[in-house]
């Protein structure tokens, strides 16, 4: 059988959309029997109630399931989904990203938003916070970061999320501040308990709302300690060199860039 690995986040989103797969079609429905009728009727009432990300996370989770099935002999073949098991298409992901904007604002944080957070972080959550800005780097980005990977005022690393190598500078305030971090663990940020953070939960997000709320600073609903990614994409997004953008943000290059 293969093998495949994947980060505990993604076999917990994987296994919330297969549970909901099956209470949709019923735990004794046979594999035989789940046609295109069937996949067309619980994506209709998925869409009813799910906005068209988590619809589209859902529909791949369990084409992933049946994928798994099928290459490890589970089932013969995967069942025939029909035109209309598919994500949702680019016009629909852009009129949920403008009714959300229209709703909550941008999701990056405007530069009043900054200087409210910058002067309410304890040393280490700017440190963070300035990594994350620096590169675009999410919560579980941070939390899988070796100090293998931090080389002569650089990090070189493999991004877990696209298999795609990242290489950049550090901003010489990141730098001085990880040179002060001890190195006790594998993985540069941990918990107080000496555990990798982002395993079980996003506990970088978490951390990051909790200080900011201990400190007075209520942030806007639908940002958080990932707009800090959004906010780089915005800064940067305009820059004439696109494919160093894609690169430090551990994004592949396709086609003629490549």
């Amino acid at each position: 059988a293969r093998m495949a690995v994947v980060k505990p986040s993604t076999w917990r989103d994987y296994h919330a959309a297969i549970r909901a797969f099956v209470a949709a079609v019923g735990r004794e429905t046979p594999v035989s029997a789940l046609v295109a009728d069937v996949f067309a009727r619980v994506r209709r009432e998925w869409a009813a109630t799910l906005g068209v990300y988590r619809l589209g996370n859902r529909v791949a989770a369990v084409r992933t399931m049946f994928r798994w099935a099928q290459e490890n002999q589970v089932i013969a073949r995967v069942p025939e989904y029909g035109r209309a098991w598919g994500k949702p298409g680019q016009g629909e992901y852009r009129a949920s990203r403008r009714k959300r904007v229209e709703q909550h604002g941008v999701r990056a944080f405007e530069p009043d938003e900054l200087a409210a957070i910058f002067a309410a972080a304890t040393p280490r959550w700017r440190l963070l916070i300035l990594l994350a800005l620096h590169r675009a780097l999410y919560s579980s980005d941070i939390g899988e970061l070796l100090w293998a990977d931090v080389r002569d005022g650089m990090i070189v690393r493999r991004r877990t999320k696209t298999e795609v190598d990242q290489r950049f500078a550090l901003w010489p305030e990141v730098a001085a501040g990880l040179a002060e971090l001890p190195r006790r663990h594998e993985r540069v940020f941990v918990t107080s308990q000496g555990r990798p953070m982002n395993v079980a939960r996003d506990t970088i997000g978490t951390g990051f709302w909790q200080m900011l709320r201990r400190r007075g600073i209520k942030l806007r609903r639908g940002v958080g300690f990932g707009s800090l990614r959004h906010t780089h994409v915005r800064a940067v997004n305009d820059h004439p060199d696109r494919v160093a953008v894609l690169l430090t943000r551990g994004h592949e290059v396709g086609g003629m860039d490549r």
